[in-house]
């Protein structure tokens, strides 16, 4: 399925599989995975990083292949970021859940090594409120701005 983040938001990509496709810049990002040298597009996970936003850790290179993408190994010895800014308005294809289910069984020990980003209950219970995804940040969805009213009735965003 083809998404941007800028449209689909944080959700489409938070705790989900998803391939990023490949321009100069990213493919540096990639350089320590195999086969990134023929790839165009590369796998990713999404999570959030609190002080960072949300972030899609490298996992494999993609070579898509007609209507599927054949995924290479990954590499244990590194670890790669990219910071959701640099693609949001580039066009990915996220995974479906049972893709999503597959993938983690293929790519547990990945997933497990960022589990030290994982939030809190009651974090992950603030993510979940759809309410206030008109307030949050689009690039840090745990920022949400409210206004403040002083004496006056002056307004102060925080």
């Amino acid at each position: 399925m083809k998404l941007k983040y800028s449209e689909a938001g944080f959700r489409a990509f938070y705790h989900h599989f998803v391939l990023v496709p490949l321009n100069d810049r990213l493919r540096k990002t990639a350089a320590f995975f195999p086969g990134v040298d023929k790839a165009d597009y590369v796998l990713t996970y999404g999570y959030i990083d609190h002080t960072a936003g949300m972030t899609m850790e490298i996992l494999a290179a993609a070579i898509k292949d007609g209507e599927r993408f054949l995924l290479g190994q990954t590499n244990l010895k590194v670890a790669s970021k990219i910071r959701i800014g640099a693609i949001k308005n580039e066009e990915c294809y996220g995974m479906d859940d049972e893709e999503n289910r597959s993938l983690y069984e293929k790519y547990t020990v990945c997933v497990d090594r960022i589990a030290d980003y994982d939030a809190g209950e009651e974090v992950e219970e603030c993510r979940k409120m759809i309410f206030l995804d008109e307030c949050r940040s689009t690039e840090y969805p745990d920022d949400v701005l409210v206004y403040l009213v002083r004496d006056g009735n002056h307004l102060e965003g925080c």
